[in-house]
């Protein structure tokens, strides 16, 4: 076969990939496109935690709310955490406690507090252990059942108190406190940390329970913050 044979099937061959290409492509394209818009609309949504503003300092301690879920559907679960921060120059040490010193107020949307469907005893809460906490560092405790719970009838519950919330938008606000506790002397002297007592304000946080199956549209209802 002589080279002009040769350049001239790579020619034919060159041209023949170019058509392909024009009629092709865009049937190829789009085939692809809407392949990925459909696997995109069946994946299930991811759960954006709603994180609350910031306390004020409270002994060198900050708290905020921490939802891993600010909106949830049908036999969904609201997973509730305080977030603190140690605004000062020493080592904080936090007790902590079989149930959250937490004492929390849920609102509805026309601000009128839902009651408890159910509470537990406070007086059987008992100290487990503590905390330490260094400066400028960050320290996550839940104050119910923790992500990986499983699901129940309440799908609220915090410390001792269980909500069962029908749909609609609401408000927690609360307080946590920790007095008249004392860890072991030598630990705290071992991280040069100072036990923390006080009472923090902490401020309210939207969440929603809507109509929808269990993962809802798992949008945060208030801004998310930065530690």
């Amino acid at each position: 076969m002589s080279r002009r044979t040769h350049v001239y099937a790579a020619v034919v061959l060159l041209l023949a990939g170019a058509i392909v290409v024009l009629y092709a492509g865009p049937k190829l394209v789009g085939y692809l496109l809407r392949r990925g818009r459909a696997g995109r609309g069946s994946t299930r949504p991811a759960a954006m935690p709603v994180v609350g503003e910031p306390s004020a300092p409270v002994g060198g301690l900050s708290g905020r709310w921490v939802v891993h879920s600010g909106r949830i559907g049908r036999g969904g679960r609201f997973r509730v955490a305080v977030r603190f921060r140690n605004v000062g120059r020493q080592t904080l040490a936090l007790q902590e406690f079989s149930l959250a010193p937490v004492e929390v107020e849920v609102l509805d949307a026309d601000d009128r507090p839902v009651p408890a469907a159910s509470e537990l005893d406070a007086s059987r809460r008992r100290k487990i252990g503590w905390q330490a906490i260094a400066p400028d560092g960050s320290l996550t405790l839940w104050v119910g059942p923790g992500p990986d719970a499983p699901a129940a009838a309440a799908n609220l519950e915090i410390a001792a108190k269980r909500w069962v919330l029908a749909p609609g938008r609401y408000r927690l606000r609360g307080r946590y406190t920790s007095r008249h506790f004392t860890a072991p002397e030598p630990e705290l002297k071992h991280f040069g940390a100072r036990l923390w007592s006080g009472r923090i304000e902490l401020p309210p946080v939207e969440i929603e329970v809507t109509g929808a199956g269990r993962e809802g549209a798992s949008r945060p209802t208030t801004r998310r913050a930065a530690d």
